[in-house]
């Protein structure tokens, strides 16, 4: 957690010696509100609904003792382990479904995902192949490929992640970070990483940089992701979390199965749903602070970013 204002707060539940659920939880110490505890994405894991609870109970009580505003178990694939005996807000208990993300099984191999697009999908792909993009699998090359990633994150009026924590990400976890990077005629197109955790690929952070986006640059780079670790043998890929009414989960929707995703939130000392988890902008929309950051200088904004993210939580 040295590139975060997190304090690592693991949990997990034994029975008989074995354990059968952990779940990862972080204090935030966010700007300008008191502390909250937040799990990682993907909530609890767990080997059956009484073990889910049990770390459900734990995690409330140490945000008790924290004295924190709240705590947010994030894009949880499955709802509350008592969801259907308890009314929504029961016990201090919110969930928001406002976010999805998508899947796509590997197991049948590069062809036949390939006859499985829409005509006018492999039309699409066809057009990015002949575009005569360069694509390379390489996490030495993750100060090439930050630039794009910057550039997107500043153009959507979000504080970028730093330079530092996918350097640390890169070398606390080797096996386990790729990177592709895509070019056109030596220019950096952009390119995508990805974690690889159990026996799914997650595309955890992407980017395409506008100029390429007509020469279907982003189509070429998820088929080439898919294609790539399903010759690898790997079983899934999931292209992570979008809101669920957004042009960007409209895309992922061609290339796999929607998912639902849960934000948990148990209210302690805050009264009211965070702003982030409970706002629902019109698609499109942004406010007055994201239009005023797409305006600053980039390397203005990639310096600032550090110290905006450690402070204020971001969903």
């Amino acid at each position: 957690m040295k590139s975060t204002a997190c304090a690592p707060l693991p949990w997990s539940r034994k029975d008989a010696g074995a354990v059968v659920g952990v779940l990862p939880l972080c204090a935030v110490h966010a700007w300008p509100a008191r502390v909250h505890v937040t799990s990682l994405p993907g909530g609890w894991c767990a080997a059956s609904p009484s073990a889910a609870a049990a770390l459900i109970e734990a995690a409330t009580a140490l945000t008790r003792r924290l004295d924190a505003a709240y705590l947010v178990l994030r894009d949880s694939p499955d709802p509350l382990p008592w969801a259907d005996a308890a009314a929504p807000g029961a016990d201090g208990w919110h969930t928001v479904a406002r976010h999805v993300t998508v899947r796509q099984s590997l197991h049948a191999g590069a062809d036949a995902l390939w006859q499985g697009f829409s005509h006018d999908l492999r039309n699409l792909l066809r057009r990015g192949q002949r575009a005569g993009f360069e694509l390379s699998w390489d996490a030495d090359q993750l100060d090439a490929w930050y630039p794009a990633f910057a550039e997107t994150a500043q153009r959507k009026g979000t504080p970028v992640l730093s330079r530092r924590f996918f350097h640390r990400a890169q070398a606390h976890f080797p096996e386990r970070f790729t990177l592709l990077v895509m070019r056109h005629n030596g220019e950096l197109v952009g390119g995508g990483c990805q974690f690889l955790l159990g026996q799914t690929v997650w595309c955890t952070w992407g980017a395409i940089r506008p100029p390429f986006l007509r020469q279907h640059a982003t189509y070429l780079m998820y088929w080439e992701i898919m294609a790539h670790f399903a010759g690898l043998g790997w079983a899934a890929v999931d292209f992570g979390r979008s809101a669920a009414d957004s042009g960007h989960a409209a895309f992922k929707r061609r290339f796999g199965q929607q998912q639902p995703l849960y934000q948990h939130v148990w209210l302690h000392r805050q009264r009211t749903l965070p702003g982030l988890i409970a706002q629902a902008r019109p698609a499109g929309s942004l406010s007055l602070a994201q239009r005023l950051w797409q305006r600053l200088p980039p390397a203005v904004a990639e310096a600032l970013s550090a110290i905006v993210r450690r402070r204020i939580p971001f969903g």
